[in-house]
């Protein structure tokens, strides 16, 4: 497994959609994409890096956040632009907040439930 090619089919999996499309931009086959993606080595190195990309892309968007729902916010109350503007603007901030909230429930209830489990096991012992 050349280093030169390792590198260029980790970057190509990054940007690309498919191992196809990846495979095209390396001018390679697919089942080479597949064979580099069987090697455990590999595999794990392009799980870390795709999770550092996905974590990298989180924390930009968390930066934004408060411009958007401050811009958003804007919009609610803004006299200038479309009612339908105001009351779609107003919706989106609604159902954000309920969906974070769920998210948060399940977050929290998962803990619990990993929580247990936990308990369950040490009390087997």
């Amino acid at each position: 497994m050349s280093m030169k090619n390792k590198k260029k089919i980790l970057e190509a999996l990054l940007a690309c959609p498919t191992v196809r499309a990846a495979a095209k931009v390396c001018g390679v086959s697919e089942m080479t994409v597949y064979r580099y993606l069987k090697d455990p080595e590999f595999k794990a190195e392009y799980e870390e890096l795709k999770r550092q990309t996905f974590d990298e892309a989180i924390n930009f968007l968390k930066s934004r956040m408060s411009k958007a729902v401050q811009q958003l916010d804007n919009l609610i109350d803004n006299p200038t632009v479309h009612p339908r503007i105001n009351m779609e603007s107003a919706m989106f901030v609604a159902t954000t907040a309920i969906d974070v909230d769920d998210r948060q429930n399940l977050q929290d209830y998962i803990a619990e439930l990993k929580e247990h489990i936990a308990e369950l096991e040490n009390a087997r012992k």
